[in-house]
């Protein structure tokens, strides 16, 4: 199960890497709920959301390996949730790159 939230970052930065063009100017990260676009960031911003997804979904591989012997049910609660960062980061990145 922790492989489909390694599977989501990875679809995720294989999208990225064929739709955002190097040197491409400034891309929208973040907009308000007013309509305003409130953060700007550069190419390698989206890459770092992505980057700190596989680092959570690492660290959180690795608790679920050492505690699956002593509490099951954290683990597995860490598994889930590599899954949903997973799955959230997949949403959030394609909508930065639908807004841009």
């Amino acid at each position: 199960m922790a492989g489909i939230g390694f599977l989501a970052l990875c679809i995720v930065s294989f999208f990225l890497v064929l739709t955002i063009q190097p040197g491409e100017g400034v891309l929208v990260i973040h907009f308000t709920s007013d309509g305003g676009l409130d953060f700007f960031g550069s190419r390698m911003h989206v890459f770092g959301i992505v980057g700190a997804g596989f680092v959570a979904a690492l660290v959180n591989a690795c608790l679920a390996y050492f505690f699956y012997d002593r509490i099951k049910f954290f683990s597995l609660l860490l598994v889930f949730f590599n899954v949903f960062i997973g799955i959230l980061i997949l949403i959030a990145v394609g909508v930065i790159l639908t807004v841009n």
